[in-house]
């Protein structure tokens, strides 16, 4: 009795043979996207920003959910359109990288909304006089900053902004009467603070300050 004939090779459609292909002109625009919003995201707030938590957080999270979707999405349609297996082993497939991919994704949110409830540190704003200027620094709150020193008895005021915190406000010796000086900062989402700059006539006089009135 002859040998059986073994059964034919099954066919492959057109679309399937197209598949791959298409799969790998996704991931080509894919990549392209994330490193076009990868740019234009460290440029608008610029790389030194990247150093900090709060910069590289959302890069991270948008990186994240862009590559769960995209690779999640890829595996569960090859999955469940697959020529291979029965449509319940294929679903049962599907079903499982669902879950896998579905439990990072909540992870990466989970985390960024948690992190996301920390208070952050308050506006805080200090400076000493150095020979003829007052040097102010700007902490905490929101940058960019605008520092604004106001002095003498007739509340004269000079205002700086500033993206690192420092200030440097040059005074005249001859001209300017700083014995009561202060200095008051509000940053990007308006929160404001003030302090005083203790400053003593005697030692202003000592290092050559007329104090005029």
């Amino acid at each position: 009795m002859p040998d059986p004939l073994p059964p034919p090779p099954p066919t492959v459609s057109a679309w399937q043979k197209a598949w791959p292909y298409f799969g790998m002109a996704f991931l080509a625009l894919f990549f392209s996207a994330l490193a076009l919003f990868l740019y234009n995201y460290a440029t608008g707030i610029g790389y030194a920003k990247l150093g900090t938590i709060e910069g590289t957080r959302p890069l991270l999270v948008v990186a994240a959910i862009m590559s769960t979707i995209a690779f999640g999405g890829a595996l569960l349609i090859g999955s469940l359109f697959s020529s291979d297996g029965t449509f319940e082993e294929r679903f049962r497939h599907a079903r499982e990288i669902f879950l896998v991919f579905s439990g990072v994704f909540g992870t990466v949110i989970g985390f960024y909304f948690g992190a996301g409830e920390g208070k952050a540190p308050g506006l805080m704003v200090s400076g000493d006089l150095q020979d003829s200027a007052v040097v102010a620094y700007a902490t905490g709150g929101s940058p960019p900053y605008k520092v604004t020193l106001t002095y003498g008895p007739k509340r004269l005021t000079k205002t700086e902004e500033t993206k690192t915190g420092w200030v440097r406000f040059q005074l005249d010796k001859e001209k300017d009467n700083i014995v009561q000086t202060q200095l008051s900062a509000t940053d990007s989402k308006a929160a404001q603070t003030s302090a005083q700059v203790p400053l003593e006539a005697a030692a202003l006089k000592a290092a050559g300050w007329k104090l005029t009135e």
